[in-house]
């Protein structure tokens, strides 16, 4: 896809446009948006741990308002890209599969997989819960559910 046609959607694409779109055109934009979403939010975390390197942690919330994002998705970037040194970020899989791969006992060993395997977002968390289950010594706790407000009670 050209830069011409990304300029044309920034500047908003008529729905007529759309209608003319074919299978890869659609494919196309989505997979260009689906980058730059990886890469803002890659860019994010790496901008956040600059800001907490230079400035201390306390200036986060200041630059989260500055930059019109949440406190706490930014802190989630940066701990993200934290965890995953630039070398060691896998561009084939998106940065959400890097964020939920930190829940594994070894985050790299899952990672591959998932692209060994070419997991969505939704197989990739059952794989983690599936993984986490392994060896687990399942206990249960009884609960009533209070019929008015829907809150657990732990009997």
């Amino acid at each position: 896809m050209e830069m011409k046609e990304l300029e044309k959607y920034e500047k908003g694409i008529p729905l007529a446009s759309l209608e003319s779109f074919d299978w890869e055109t659609f494919v196309s934009f989505g997979q260009i948006f689906r980058a730059y979403k990886d890469a803002s939010q890659w860019a994010l975390g790496d901008l956040a741990t600059g800001i907490e390197s230079k400035y201390g942690e306390q200036s986060l919330g200041k630059y989260a308002i500055a930059i019109g994002i949440a406190y706490k998705t930014l802190v989630g970037y940066r701990r993200v890209a934290q965890k995953y040194p630039r070398s060691r970020r896998m561009v084939y899989l998106s940065f959400s599969h890097h964020q939920r791969a930190l829940k594994a006992s070894q985050p790299f060993v899952a990672l591959e997989y998932a692209h060994d395997n070419n997991l969505s977002i939704a197989q990739f968390d059952k794989y983690l819960a599936d993984e986490k289950a392994v060896g687990c010594q399942h206990q249960y706790e009884k609960y009533n559910i209070c019929i008015n407000c829907g809150n657990r009670i732990k009997i």
